[in-house]
């Protein structure tokens, strides 16, 4: 079973589990052992909304993180952002800015909480 955790806790971004959960089903169905961090900070560099860092092997990628911006117009769906870009690491070992721009929305919406 796939593990996500929140790096901070003293706020109640549970809402980012549960939507992750069922972006990440969506997305690779059959894995089962990815090892998923969020953490929430004020601003991230650049003036960027999100971005994911793989924290493992590149060959076969298990472990990341993906750090997501208060100052995110949406951060549901910049969390699902993400959440291709860890799919398209798992597949391919690369990430392709255009794909997660086009189907970030369509994942988005399937996520109906918060």
């Amino acid at each position: 079973m796939n593990s996500y955790y929140l790096m901070d806790t003293s706020t109640d971004y549970s809402y980012l589990l549960d939507a992750m959960e069922i972006f990440m089903k969506d997305l690779l169905p059959r894995h089962k052992t990815l090892d998923i961090s969020i953490e929430v900070k004020d601003t991230l560099d650049y003036g960027a909304e999100g971005y994911t860092e793989n924290l493992d092997d590149l060959s076969k990628p298990k472990e990341f993180l993906i750090s997501l911006s208060l100052k995110s117009e949406d951060i549901i769906r910049t969390l699902a952002h993400e959440c291709i870009h860890v799919a398209q690491y798992v597949r391919t070992g690369d990430y392709d800015e255009n794909d997660a721009y086009a189907n970030e929305l369509e994942l988005s919406t399937k996520y109906k909480g918060k």
